[in-house]
């Protein structure tokens, strides 16, 4: 092969008549697009994996952490081509995510190596445009995991052992990342300060912990300080108030924080000001104010504070039919025809697929990859999508949001959400599922299933009281616990309620 190159390179010389060797790609117009379209997200100037840069010609050609990238006139002996031709279930493939490169790419790719890989006049890329008043956009979720992966080595076994011994479901967000998901909530007032200790010798590797409805103290959540990969965090339904948040205080990476029938104040968000990568923030049923909660807005710019109160606009009544005003306007004389009861066609069921998609937990390596308009290829996930399910080990949240499925109203948001493979995203829904039950409000046929507690009708739509209930508890609000005692229902929750005798 080489020596049949050798030769055709020669045929003018040896008056051969060969046609002259196609001429080695621009890098300017053709190489640097494919780097500055697939690679500098990962290899540029906020982010470099592995050490390298693609977004300058000194960087290209100092390499990374393991060296050179390329060999001029050699594409064979250069990571920069052997990466890209991979095969595309290969863990090592260039680009990490998204589509492989074409075949007319990596065949630019190589043949620009083989030219002798000269970068002509350019040196680097285009200075960007000046950020606007918001100033530079954040990460995306998937980003910034990525980032805060790269380089982490995984959790020692013993401390993940000694994790799940105490109750935690302790889970890796995908089967390619050593970031874990640490969750107490199933084991809830049976977890106190005492198991946060637990966390440290995996502080490195942690990134969303669920803290739900456990015994954490205000001053417990200390142990927290030194978990500096932590982007979500649910600390709802605890007794936790001002104090804990200043615990958070150096979280720089927290994107959503879940403070609902907490007892934390406006006082308390003041410690949050700095955490200018939050995203979400609930809370419901806490102390704060709209004023607080505009006031953390401000500090933040972009961040959603849900007070439970931003609830979808009623639909708009509907104009009279054309054939309703005609028929009003009949002659007297002419009879109408016998209208036959209009039967109610039942609700279509909602397809699997859309069920399974919608399922997917937020970051994880199934909604990576649909992100990039593909399927993930983790054996695990590709066995239960066959079965039309979502993989519980990479989706754990995904079991408790089918089973909220069945109990969306026909017509809801929710159900038209679902119609189209995602998740409501109004805040009353939101809320209603990260606390496990259906958002009464825009669902209230939800409160007339068999599986339901008939006491909910005792109780103000979207109260907390009929929010426990639909979760199979009591509420434990002191007011709500004094007045169930005494055989009645807490007026201040539910001012609209109904004697017992007419529910």
């Amino acid at each position: 092969m080489r020596l049949g190159i050798f030769l055709c390179s020669l045929g003018l010389l040896a008056g051969l008549g060969a046609p002259a060797a196609a001429q080695a790609p621009d890098f300017a117009n053709e190489i640097w697009p494919i780097f500055e379209a697939r690679c500098v997200s990962c290899h540029g100037e906020k982010k470099q994996r592995g050490d390298l840069r693609l977004d300058t010609r000194a960087h290209i050609e100092a390499g990374g952490e393991n060296g050179a990238i390329f060999t001029a006139g050699k594409p064979e002996e250069s990571s920069l081509h052997n990466l890209i031709i991979l095969p595309e279930d290969d863990p090592d493939i260039m680009p990490g995510s998204g589509d492989p490169l074409t075949a007319e790419q990596i065949d630019l790719v190589k043949r620009w190596i083989e030219g002798g890989a000269d970068f002509g006049a350019w040196t680097e890329a285009a200075a960007p445009a000046p950020a606007g008043p918001a100033g530079p956009g954040k990460p995306t979720m998937e980003e910034l995991l990525a980032t805060l992966a790269d380089g982490t080595a995984p959790a020692p076994e013993e401390a993940l052992a000694k994790l799940r011994d105490a109750g935690a479901l302790v889970l890796p967000l995908d089967q390619k990342t050593p970031l874990l998901r640490v969750d107490f909530n199933l084991q809830g007032d049976a977890i106190t300060d005492e198991e946060l200790a637990l966390l440290a010798p995996v502080a490195n590797q942690l990134t969303w912990l669920n803290l739900a409805k456990t015994k954490v103290s205000d001053s417990g959540l200390a142990a927290l300080e030194s978990l500096p990969k932590l982007t979500r965090l649910h600390l709802e339904n605890t007794a936790i108030g001002d104090p804990a948040l200043a615990h958070l205080a150096g979280l720089q990476h927290l994107r959503y924080l879940n403070l609902y029938g907490t007892k934390v104040t406006d006082a308390g968000l003041d410690s949050l000001a700095g955490l200018g990568n939050l995203e979400k923030v609930y809370l419901w049923q806490t102390g704060v104010t709209p004023e607080g909660a505009q006031k953390l807005a401000a500090a933040i710019p972009g961040v959603t504070t849900n007070l439970g109160e931003q609830l979808a606009p009623d639909p708009a009544p509907e104009e009279a039919k054309p054939e309703e005003e005609m028929k009003d306007d009949a002659p007297a004389d002419e009879a109408p025809a016998e209208e036959k009861p209009a039967e109610e066609a039942p609700a279509a069921a909602p397809a699997p697929e859309k069920i399974l998609e919608a399922s997917l937990d937020e970051g994880s390596c199934c909604t990576a990859s649909k992100a990039d308009e593909k399927d993930c290829s983790h054996p695990c996930c590709v066995e239960a999508r066959e079965k039309l399910e979502a993989c519980v080990k990479c989706n754990p949240g995904a079991a408790d949001f089918v089973a909220l499925v069945k109990r969306f109203d026909a017509g809801g948001c929710c159900a038209a959400a679902l119609a189209e493979a995602k998740k409501c995203d109004h805040p009353c829904c939101v809320e209603a599922r990260d606390t496990g039950v259906v958002c009464a409000k825009c669902n209230p046929g939800a409160v007339a299933t068999d599986d339901a507690p008939a006491a909910v009708n005792l109780f103000d739509e979207g109260s907390c009281c009929a929010t426990a209930v639909l979760a199979n508890k009591d509420c434990d609000h002191p007011c709500c616990v004094e007045a169930r005692s005494a055989g009645t229902v807490c007026g201040k929750c539910n001012p609209n309620a109904k004697p017992a005798q007419e529910a």
